[in-house]
C-alpha cells in the first residue's frame, strides 16, 4: 500500500508535471518547395525538435546506406538511384 502511495505522491508532483512545450520545443524552419521549371519558394515548417531530430537521423541512414552500398561496388555513386556500370 506504501508503494501505491509514493507512486501516486510521485506522479502527482510538479516536478513530475513539467511542461512538455518546455522539454520538447517547437522549432521553424525554411525549406525550399519548388518543382521542376517553376521558380523555388520558401516556406516555413514548424515540428517539435524531436521530430526534426528524428527527421535528421532517418536522413542521415538513407545517406549512409547510399554510401555503403557504392563503397561495396567498387566505386561511390554518382546520384541518387544511379547504379554502378
Amino acid at each position: 500500500m506504501l508503494g501505491v502511495f509514493l507512486i501516486l505522491a510521485a506522479i502527482t508532483s510538479p516536478q513530475a508535471r513539467a511542461d512538455p512545450a518546455k522539454e520538447d520545443p517547437i522549432v521553424c524552419k525554411r525549406s525550399l518547395v519548388g518543382s521542376t521549371g517553376s521558380r523555388l519558394r520558401s516556406s516555413k515548417v514548424c515540428m517539435r525538435k524531436s521530430d526534426w531530430d528524428l527527421q535528421q537521423r532517418h536522413t542521415d541512414k538513407i545517406v549512409q546506406k547510399i554510401n555503403d552500398r557504392g563503397a561495396t561496388a567498387g566505386e561511390p555513386y554518382v546520384g541518387v538511384g544511379l547504379t554502378p556500370q
